[in-house]
């Protein structure tokens, strides 16, 4: 029941960015939308910012190097298919905390996967910092892009830096 609440709330959340500018939605507006209390809003999230980031990266939950391209194509898929709602995000003023979010999600990502695949890596967290950077800020890029097809050139690139694109220090 738990999660189905958390989608329709998404959902909900979702629907009123259709109306609404996303800085003008409340917690109230989007318990109301979805039949609820603002207690079963919270009791699933501590904000509208964070109902913002489970839309958008719940799937990251499963990220895993065994698994990461089908995720971040799925992530990619859902975010052209909710397009408005995405570009809503990025223009709103959670931007920052958005990107800060995307941010910490390919560093975690990168660390687990450098130090699988590269055991003996020197300066681990310096790579995984500046692989961060280039990920997350070509997911920036693609949102100034009115996300574009140009994720598909980001995952190719993914799969350099991570198949052969580190040399073993």
């Amino acid at each position: 029941m738990a999660h189905n609440t958390k989608a329709e709330l998404s959902k909900a959340l979702i629907d009123l960015s259709q109306e609404v500018s996303l800085n003008k939605i409340t917690v109230g507006d989007v318990a109301e939308r979805c039949g609820v209390s603002r207690h079963t809003f919270y009791y699933h999230f501590r904000d509208l910012f964070d109902l913002i980031i489970w839309t958008f990266c719940n799937m990251t939950d499963r990220l895993s190097l065994l698994n990461w391209k089908s995720v971040c194509l799925d992530v990619a898929k859902n975010a052209i298919k909710n397009k408005s709602f995405a570009i809503a995000v990025y223009h709103s003023e959670y931007k920052e905390a958005f990107l800060e979010r995307i941010f910490y999600i390919t560093e975690d990502f990168f660390t687990n996967a450098f130090s699988h695949l590269y055991p003996d890596l020197k300066d681990i967290l310096y790579v995984t910092r500046m692989a961060s950077y280039a990920v997350s800020g070509t997911i920036k890029d693609w949102f100034e892009n009115n996300l574009d097809d140009s994720y598909l050139k980001a995952i190719r690139g993914i799969e350099y830096i991570l198949g052969k694109g580190l040399p073993v220090a």
